[in-house]
């Protein structure tokens, strides 16, 4: 038997970002993960992501966001790695679609920079994007984008740094809960702690399946276009972009 104080079950993007602020606060941790670390099968997956202030989702989002630009500068000073470019952000919206404006609503209460531009503006600003006339649009300056896997690899070295195991290409079996504490199950031994975290991602229906949540896995497609012209879409020369239209959320 081996006792942890937490174990995780899952190491992919919230696997690991747990395994990171368990070490912070010096816990005895262990990362279960089925496959390699940060491999091609999970949300993770892929070269980038955008990062944004101004949510048309919901101003809820934005006191998460701030935290995690905070943890973001944090873990580039610890690792002396950059991962989060602000090239900035451009909210734009087709007639009669409504995400720049939501955008914009957001922004307001929290004082973000968030600038309303017309499409002239834009096309003037960045000539590559041709935005019709009678679209809405605005930028924030805090806006960009992610680097997906040297982000998660510097988290498990930070992780690792703080005494946190984390055992790839090893699945779990079977989980069990209780006042007492919990325990995961391998095909050659069996874990103990005093916590479980399950981080399973698009496993959690199969994980979880004892306590009969109403779990669905929903697939979103990504994917990255090859230019012509790479100079023209440089980082300090194109900022990330969601456009609200016919086409859907892009």
């Amino acid at each position: 038997m081996t006792h942890y104080d937490v174990i995780v079950l899952g190491g992919g993007t919230m696997g690991i970002a747990a395994a990171w602020e368990l070490a912070k606060r010096g816990k005895r941790a262990l990362v279960l993960e089925q496959f390699s670390l940060v491999h091609d099968r999970g949300a993770h997956s892929g070269n980038t992501r955008i990062f944004r202030y101004a949510y048309a989702e919901g101003p809820d989002y934005i006191p998460l966001v701030m935290r995690a630009d905070q943890l973001w500068m944090d873990l580039e000073a610890e690792t002396k790695t950059t991962v989060l470019h602000r090239v900035g952000g451009l909210e734009l919206a087709a007639p009669g679609y409504v995400h720049a404006r939501r955008a914009r609503a957001s922004a307001e209460p929290y004082g973000i920079d968030f600038q309303w531009l017309t499409p002239a503006e834009i096309r003037a600003a960045w000539p590559m994007i041709h935005v019709p006339d009678d679209w809405e649009a605005g930028f924030g300056a805090s806006a960009g984008f992610l680097d997906v896997e040297p982000a998660l690899h510097a988290m498990i070295r930070c992780a690792r740094h703080g005494g946190v195991e984390l055992m790839d290409n090893t699945p779990a079996l079977a989980w069990g809960a209780s006042s007492q504490g919990a325990w995961v199950r391998t095909e050659d031994k069996q874990y103990d702690a005093d916590a479980l975290i399950v981080t399973a991602g698009a496993w959690a229906g199969r994980m979880l399946e004892q306590l009969a949540l109403p779990l669905a896995i929903q697939r979103k497609v990504l994917w990255w276009l090859e230019v012509e012209k790479p100079a023209l879409y440089a980082p300090d020369r194109f900022p990330v972009f969601i456009t609200d239209s016919a086409h859907g959320d892009i």
